[in-house]
């Protein structure tokens, strides 16, 4: 088998029109490097070695191209394509450095094609269209702003890479691609290349024990170097006070030299690698100085152990490079934590499942489970994956998705959904759709890609960090040039301290970090945010309008009077429980439980449960249309019925109608019209109760200078009433609004400042998308977080205070990170170009800032039960 036979599964993917000239280089020649790993027999003839990767040649029919040999047609296509790039210069640069053994590049080894492939395809690539794909993964290796902006630049480096964003907090990026030009594999490869390891949900966790790991070994081995390297400076200082032999001086500047190779050239690679991606792309970074400063320090310690004289700094170097590991590794592992806090999907899926395999129970990772595949579900657990039943009966607690409080039955061939509660009896049921694939997974796949959306302030720290750098720089050049009249010795090491200790982490984690704790915290008390930013536009709300019935009050209205109208048009009064034994009103409680049967509203929930139990026949609603704010109006027998508000009869009413109006709302009620071919039958009096707690969130949000507005669809009488009982002003409790209304009524306070809106998620959706931020309180996560920013699991009037409570607290941490992060970075920079902290303090001080905001952070708890 020749060289040339084989083929490439990584090299096939890419197709050169669509790759950078450097690109196209670093693929082909990792690909033709590749074959010297793979075990194909090559014996060297007398021709030599490839002019491209310098392997040798094989025996037998040989590639040749513009005279000159080749190992294999990889390595022939490499050379002309480098070669019509016009980056020919790439084989002179090559032949000053030859390598002794031509070592293959490691990414190619990782290709990734198992993304291509089912079931990880569907999993962890989310297809939109024909033409747009989302690929959602960790990544490690992000360390400031400068990595973000890196990895946001993707559409620039890669032809069908659409848009990439980043969420630094958590770690993680999304990539939208088309996956007619570039596949999911390319895609991750393609990040692979640039220095940041790509951590996907079937791997993370291994591959994030990797990463510590690979990052522990390179501090032992720094760590190693350093404690040699200082015994070995104790002994030179100890000469330069009582003499020392020139010959022993040299021999311990020379080990110290080689002590400090492994240190420079293996533990500090990944400032290396950050360093090298900045350069590439033109964006400095925090690698970037610090690189800087530790070549510097070796190419001159290197120089003045070839001369033989002058001052050395392997020890310092080496020690620089141990404490700016264990600063990056603690840094990691407390960003890792907080990532870990906000995966919705552990919060709310179990961790494991009991998978049924020919008979056998076997309890495997809720993130193995793929289509087709036999789970067990006991009574009280939470359903791993989205399934249909195949044995057994119980029921289930879909609140967390439909907002229904009720659990509704379930047996053999009906759905059941991931994160919802069997409260019954096991079931045994086969999975159709697992983890991310799931109806919740797609819920929480929203979540994590509005989570990319930057908040203002994120979005400041990103520009800041762009510029520190960059100042960073400046000023080391010129502190250099201060400080060599002194000698080239202290302006070195003064240069090198500056690099080190101006650190742009703490900046860039003041804000990502701050709403990923907050964030985290509210997810595990049920409270759910469509955006990142949501947070920071909580803390700034100016307005808060509250819809009245489900928000205000509990929503558990009930039918407290009846009117009805005799054929004269007069109205009179009957007592609920008369109705209920009345036989002449049994048609009209059958035509108000047939209009209200599939009505989500509190009062229309009401009215049928009230109903529906007195009507002794059943009537048929011909297609009922619910006109949100008003009620629902179908045909019945021919004729046009309609239950709800009294504004659908859109004319001035008579004094009776006003009369009966009266009463009711006299009475703190809400008037609910039912009217045949628009001609008022009857009206029910419904009432409510105040949600417990209500008094003190309306109060609570006064106290913290907000503004409390009530906007509702009921009646003016009954909405001015409950605003009463809260001490809101008549004037800011607004009844008889239709969904255009409260449009209007929220978007005249606008220019005050940032409006909120507390309502229903599926009634109130035109008042929820025209508040700055909308927080829903009833239909589930599903359709909450399709019309609103928020979503409360448990809608008491307790976390809805603690939601804005939280949001300023939150924004009160993340201005003490920044205040901190700019008073450390103009103080240490002070120090260090003054010459009153050398490297070493500087390598022990820079980790420390980054681990002050962690700690800021971490303990701010805003979401702490005390309000």
């Amino acid at each position: 088998m020749y060289i040339s036979d084989y083929k490439f599964t990584g090299l096939s993917r890419a197709s050169p029109d669509t790759l950078l000239p450097w690109q196209s280089v670093e693929l082909l020649v990792a690909a033709c490097n590749s074959l010297k790993t793979m075990n194909i027999a090559v014996n060297e003839t007398p021709a030599g070695k490839c002019i491209h990767c310098g392997l040798p040649l094989p025996t037998g029919p040989l590639n040749n191209f513009d005279s000159k040999l080749f190992c294999c047609r990889g390595c022939q296509f490499a050379y002309k394509l480098i070669n019509d790039l016009g980056l020919s210069d790439f084989y002179r640069l090559k032949e000053k450095t030859p390598p002794e053994n031509p070592l293959p590049a490691e990414s190619i080894n990782d290709s990734f094609s198992w993304l291509d492939k089912e079931p990880h395809f569907s999993n962890l690539v989310n297809k939109h269209s024909e033409n747009s794909c989302y690929l959602h993964f960790q990544v490690s290796g992000i360390h400031c702003p400068a990595c973000i902006w890196l990895l946001e630049r993707l559409p620039m480096v890669k032809d069908g890479i659409i848009k990439s964003e980043v969420n630094f907090g958590r770690h993680e990026i999304r990539i939208n691609f088309n996956p007619a030009i570039i596949s999911a594999s390319q895609v991750a490869s393609l990040v692979n290349s640039l220095g940041y390891r790509p951590l996907f949900a079937v791997n993370a966790g291994e591959n994030q024990i990797k990463t510590l790991r690979d990052l522990l070994l390179r501090l032992g081995v720094a760590g190693l170097a350093a404690g040699n390297t200082m015994l070995i400076a104790v002994s030179l200082y100890q000469g330069d006070w009582s003499g020392i032999e020139s010959k022993y001086s040299n021999f311990l500047r020379y080990v110290s030299l080689l002590l400090s190779i492994p240190a420079l050239f293996y533990s500090a690679v990944p400032f290396f690698r950050g360093a090298a991606a900045a350069i590439r792309t033109v964006k400095p970074n925090l690698d970037l100085p610090i690189s800087i400063g530790l070549v510097s320090a070796f190419l001159l310690s290197s120089v003045n152990t070839l001369r033989g004289y002058g001052h050395v700094y392997f020890d310092s170097l080496c020690m620089l490079i141990f404490l700016l590991l264990a600063g990056r590794v603690l840094t990691e592992k407390s960003i890792a934590r907080a990532k870990t806090d906000l995966n919705y999907l552990e919060i709310y899926l179990p961790r494991e499942a009991v998978r049924v395999v020919s008979g056998v129970e076997q309890r495997v990772p809720v993130q193995s489970l793929s289509s087709g595949d036999t789970v067990k579900i006991e009574s009280g657990e939470i359903i791993p994956a989205d399934a249909v039943v195949l044995e057994g009966r119980s029921y289930v607690d879909n609140s967390i998705l439909s907002g229904e409080s009720q659990p509704i039955a379930v047996k053999e061939g009906d759905n059941i959904f991931a994160g919802c509660k069997n409260v019954a009896n096991t079931l045994l049921a086969r999975v159709t759709s697992a983890y991310r694939a799931s109806r919740f997974g797609k819920i929480v796949a929203a979540l994590e890609e509005a989570g990319l959306k930057k908040s203002a302030f994120v979005k400041l720290t990103d520009k800041l960090s762009t510029y520190f750098v960059l100042t960073v720089i400046a000023l080391a050049v010129l502190t250099f040039i201060i400080w060599s009249a002194s000698g080239i010795d202290i302006a070195l090491e003064h240069t090198l301290a500056l690099l080190v200790v101006s650190c742009p982490c703490a900046l860039g984690l003041s804000a990502p970090l701050a709403i990923s704790v907050a964030a985290a915290q509210a997810a595990k008390r049920g409270l759910l945010f469509r955006r990142e930013d949501i947070i920071e536009r909580l803390a700034k709300i100016k307005t808060v309008f509250f819809d009245k019935t489900g928000t205000l009050t509990e929503g558990l209205t009930r039918v407290n009077s009846i009117y009805i109208f005799s054929e004269n048009g007069d109205p009179g009064a009957v007592n609920p429980e008369e109705f209920k034994r009345s036989q002449a009103l049994q048609k009209l409680a059958a035509v108000i439980a047939a209009l209200e049967k599939n009505s989500t509203h509190p009062v229309g929930r009401a009215l049928w449960g009230f109903f529906a139990p007195v009507a002794q026949e059943s009537a048929v609603a011909d297609n009922p249309s619910e006109k949100p704010g008003l009620g629902v109006s179908a045909r019945i027998n021919e004729n046009l019925w309609f239950v709800g508000s009294p504004l659908y009869l859109n004319q001035p009413h008579s004094v009776s109608l006003s009369n009966v109006i009266s009463k009711i709302t006299a009475k703190g009620l809400s008037p609910v019209l039912l009217a045949c071919n628009k001609e008022p039958v009857m009206f029910i009096g419904v009432g409510d109760i105040l949600r417990p707690g209500v008094e003190d969130l309306i109060a609570g949000l006064k106290r913290s200078g907000r503004k409390v507005k009530v906007i509702s669809g009921d009646n003016c009488e009954t909405v001015k009433k409950v605003a009463a009982q809260l001490n809101i002003p008549a004037e800011d409790a607004i009844g008889e609004l239709s969904p255009e209304d409260k449009q209007r009524e929220i978007e005249a306070l606008k220019s005050e400042g940032l409006t909120a809106m507390v309502g229903d998620g599926l009634n109130d959706l035109v008042a929820l998308k025209t508040a700055d931020v909308g927080i829903g309180v009833r239909g589930g996560a599903e359709n909450c977080l399709r019309n609103a920013d928020v979503f409360l699991k448990i809608p008491s009037a307790e976390n809805i205070l603690l939601l804005f409570k939280a949001a300023d607290r939150t924004l009160r941490v993340i201005k003490r990170n920044l205040l901190f992060s700019f008073i450390y970075n103009v103080s240490a920079a002070a120090l260090a170009i003054s010459g009153l902290i050398g490297p070493l303090a500087a390598a022990i001080i820079m980790p420390l800032s980054s681990l002050t905001v962690i700690v800021s952070s971490g303990w701010s708890r805003p979401f702490r039960n005390r309000i």
